[in-house]
């Protein structure tokens, strides 16, 4: 998540240390814990609501293919050319 190497986390919990003291160390860590599981926690449920949407969406998306495939739903067909749909020719605009 973070990029952070040993270096840097020494240098981060000595200044908590002298900020806060070394009685006060224990509280603060229990503090920082329960604040990331809170947010693991929003986290988790984040992506299951994602997850629970893109299902939604998937599956109006294969109800709405479904509707296109079925037989006189929107293309007329005739009986006698085996599911060919009927194309009329173009005009060319000329009368005889």
């Amino acid at each position: 998540m973070f990029d952070v190497g040993f270096g840097e986390l020494l240098l981060i919990v000595l200044v908590i240390l002298l900020l806060f003291g070394p009685k006060k160390l224990p509280d603060v860590s229990r503090t920082i814990a329960k604040g990331l599981a809170q947010v693991r926690k929003a986290q988790a449920e984040f992506h299951r609501n994602l997850n629970l949407i893109s299902e939604e969406i998937q599956q109006a998306t294969e109800s709405k293919e479904v509707s296109r495939t079925v037989p006189g739903s929107s293309v007329s067909r005739s009986p006698l050319d085996n599911g060919a749909q009927a194309v009329s020719p173009p005009s060319s605009g000329r009368q005889m």
